[in-house]
């Protein structure tokens, strides 16, 4: 058996013995009395939590910015002023570096 599947074994067998020891009636004021199990206002406070959850604690979508701070028609103005040849490598080099490149050792 894994790590895993013995602490669910662990909660579960828990869990079943929280809820056969809760099998009595209790006697609960509502502006009236109700006598009702202890297991259905369990499961009633249990199903009310799992409704409540996700409408109080639902997550918030976060705008989404555009990629750099760049609005759609600035990229592509941008984009378009770009010359149609891509630099080389010998055009990002200055002329120092031209000359160390082309001497002979």
């Amino acid at each position: 058996m894994s790590v895993k599947q013995i602490i669910f074994s662990v909660i579960l067998a828990c869990l079943v013995l929280v809820l056969y020891n809760n099998r009595g009636e209790i006697t609960f004021w509502f502006f009236t009395e109700l006598k009702l199990s202890k297991l259905v206002l369990i499961g009633g406070v249990y199903t009310l939590g799992l409704i409540s959850y996700p409408l109080i604690f639902k997550k918030k979508r976060k705008k989404r910015e555009h990629a750099y701070g760049l609005e759609d028609d600035e990229f592509l103005a941008d984009f378009d002023e770009q010359d149609d040849e891509p630099e080389t490598f010998e055009d990002k080099l200055s002329n120092e570096d031209r000359e160390f490149l082309r001497k002979d050792f």
